[in-house]
């Protein structure tokens, strides 16, 4: 798994699938989504490059995508939640982009992803769909920015969320092993 934060609280996940084939690669560069240059991250200290010929998706606000294709999932976060499941063992791994902390105060969920009480199980159940089970699942999270802080403190979306999400793993007992 890999993070970039080259811009405003960006989130990469790479999932390397060892059974790619060259020719699934090639057939991957001709896509409009590839990257163009390798990219250099630095998360604590570590520097890693990721490889132009991984495609790039893009997961939009209150979206949710899975994969156990080699490729990255990217989206920008600010008081809404970037998390990422990660499954090293099975290489399958998911990105939703959370919104609000809680759908109960709306009467019909139409995007379980929109709420981190929702999303998470959602991505759970996509990651697992991928491969064996949760047991192997890790998370990273990035974003819960307080985006409006001369509003009162009582609105901080962005605390809400970052306390929702570190609840539902916790209830999913999925180990968090980074934030930003």
């Amino acid at each position: 798994m890999f993070i970039n934060l080259k811009s405003i609280r960006e989130i990469k996940l790479t999932v390397l699938n060892p059974l790619g084939s060259p020719a699934r690669l090639n057939r991957m560069t001709r896509s409009s989504n590839v990257c163009a240059d390798p990219i250099t991250i630095t998360l604590n200290g570590f520097q890693t490059q990721i490889s132009p010929e991984v495609e790039e998706v893009r997961v939009e606000m209150a979206g949710l995508k899975a994969e156990r294709r080699q490729v990255e999932l990217v989206t920008s976060v600010g008081s809404c939640i970037a998390i990422c499941l990660l499954d090293p063992i099975n290489k399958s791994g998911g990105l939703a982009h959370i919104m609000l902390p809680d759908s109960t105060i709306f009467p019909r969920v139409s995007l379980p992803s929109k709420y981190a009480d929702t999303a998470i199980p959602a991505l759970i159940q996509a990651v697992q769909n991928l491969s064996a089970g949760k047991q192997n699942l890790r998370a990273k999270i990035a974003g819960g920015a307080n985006m409006f802080p001369s509003i009162r403190a009582t609105l901080n979306i962005g605390a809400k969320n970052v306390e929702a999400v570190k609840k539902a793993l916790s209830k999913s007992r999925i180990h968090l092993i980074a934030e930003d």
